[in-house]
């Protein structure tokens, strides 16, 4: 199968789970008892950072958060290696 041709019809009609991660962190038992609304959850990764793109738990790409306007979206820069930009929202 060549990078833009479909996949077979009743493998499109599948839903897949769509997830854009922020940052994770290990955190103690006692540390995550201890969260109350206002505390600080403090990561390594850099504000600027890309954002990791997951399709069904499993890591696909990297972007950045967007305005779409008054909702959130998510600009995708890299997918699986390959670097370039989008037409536009490909999900809604």
């Amino acid at each position: 199968m060549t990078e833009r041709q479909s996949a077979p019809q009743p493998l499109v009609d599948l839903d897949v789970s769509v997830s854009v991660v922020l940052a994770e962190k290990i955190a103690s038992l006692e540390q995550v008892l201890e969260l109350r609304p206002g505390a600080v959850l403090e990561f390594s990764r850099r504000h600027e950072s890309p954002l990791d793109l997951y399709i069904n738990h499993s890591p696909v790409g990297q972007g950045h958060a967007v305005d779409i306007g008054e909702r959130l979206g998510f600009e995708i820069a890299e997918v699986d290696g390959r670097e370039g930009t989008s037409p536009g929202p490909l999900l809604s």
